[in-house]
């Protein structure tokens, strides 16, 4: 047999089988591709979004945005679908110094513990989920509060921390809510400051968390803590969830399925920035879920032509 054929056959054998190699290479990751897309599990649902004016009136509202700069912010952003663990032990009560086993139970799995406290009775209330309002038994004062904002957040976090509160998921932001009162002067009465709410909020991978997911530290005009409302769950189950595009949630936002605080109708909405927040609701088997959704910041004029700064927000992960 000729030489040039033979060696004409092996390199056309080996071109072949190369070939062959990558061909089922490329099978194989476009199969693990696709099958990843196909087989994520949507294990959210829909978000009941609280009920508003504004957020009814979005559909009938003249809403403008550039789609590709708002696109651009937030494309290569991940986000997760978290639940709640079904039901809490109660355990954190005893850091109070409550007997874990004395309560009393007026609904399916809520309880209230109460004792006698320094000004007032010392309670706390709490639900199966281990959210809860606690009442230290310290009353309010007529005091001036004299304190500044920043004494009073260090004052808060330190009881937090004191009582195990204080998680990696608290965020370096806060609000806060004033209590004001009067003092009768020779002029009249003057209205004082006597109390101060201190507001934290949550996020998960560096994202916030939306809705009414916070810890509430009130404190008197004496700057001691009055009371604590707990409204948070350790999220243990995680699930990274596909997100719908933004372009998808402007349209959805055109539906009305959206929430915007508002309390009158919308005439015209001018988007001009999103970002990724997380919002807490409960599903309908009654465990606690956290969802992704967009936070579209946007001029909103209202039909009476006074224009505010508001977020409007609409759900960002596939449902289905």
């Amino acid at each position: 047999m000729n030489k040039s054929n033979i060696k004409t056959k092996k390199s056309f054998a080996l071109v072949s089988l190369l070939v062959a190699l990558l061909l089922v290479s490329a099978f194989i990751i476009i199969h693990f591709v696709m099958a990843k897309n196909r087989n994520v599990e949507l294990i959210g649902s829909e978000i009941s979004f609280p009920e508003s004016a504004g957020s009814f009136s979005l559909s009938n509202a003249d809403i403008e945005c550039d789609l590709d700069s708002l696109t651009s912010g937030v494309s290569e952003k991940k986000a997760y679908v978290y639940i709640a663990p079904d039901y809490t032990d109660y355990s954190i009560v005893e850091k109070f110094g409550f007997d874990k086993n004395d309560f009393t139970e007026k609904e399916e799995g809520r309880r209230y513990y109460k004792t006698q406290g320094r000004d007032k009775a010392k309670q706390i209330n709490i639900d199966k989920y281990g959210v809860f309002t606690y009442e230290t038994g310290i009353g309010r004062t007529g005091f001036e509060m004299t304190l500044t904002e920043k004494e009073c957040v260090n004052i808060s976090q330190n009881f937090l921390k004191e009582y195990g509160l204080w998680g990696s998921d608290m965020s370096k932001t806060c609000s806060f809510n004033e209590t004001y009162g009067y003092t009768s002067t020779p002029n009249g009465e003057v209205e004082k400051l006597v109390g101060r709410d201190v507001n934290f909020f949550f996020e998960k991978d560096s994202i916030p968390v939306s809705g009414n997911a916070r810890i509430t530290v009130s404190l008197n005009g004496n700057g001691e803590v009055t009371g604590v409302i707990y409204n948070y769950r350790e999220y243990l189950q995680k699930s990274e969830q596909p997100l719908i595009s933004v372009e998808q949630a402007v349209n959805t936002m055109k539906t009305g399925k959206a929430y915007v605080d508002l309390d009158s109708s919308i005439g015209s909405v001018d988007i001009t920035s999103v970002e990724i927040s997380y919002w807490t609701d409960t599903r309908s088997d009654n465990t606690l879920i956290m969802q992704p959704v967009y936070n579209f910041i946007a001029k909103v004029k209202s039909e009476d032509n006074e224009t505010n700064d508001l977020i409007i927000t609409v759900q960002a992960n596939r449902i289905e």
